[in-house]
């Protein structure tokens, strides 16, 4: 399979955390955010958001079709770590 040309990253983001379910004091004092991690690919990067894809499939025709698509907020990215294609 052809290599392609995008940077291959671990994104550290933080994600909200919750339910439905009734909670006590203790419950609520004690509840924080989730870090979450994903691996992937960045397609893009602007000042407010990075967009990355996990998965892909090039075509006969030579264009890429991009699988398991995410958008960040940059306000939930953590750290990002850059890693060796």
């Amino acid at each position: 399979m052809q290599s392609i040309k995008f940077e291959k990253v671990i994104i550290y983001w933080q994600d909200i955390n919750g339910g439905d379910a009734w909670n006590t004091k203790a419950d609520a004092d004690n509840l924080t955010v989730a870090d979450c991690c994903t691996i992937g690919y960045i397609y893009s990067e602007t000042k407010s958001c990075i967009k990355t894809f996990a998965t892909y499939s090039i075509c006969a025709d030579g264009s890429i079709d991009y699988g398991d698509l995410v958008v960040f907020p940059r306000g939930c990215v953590i750290k990002i770590e850059r890693l060796d294609n």
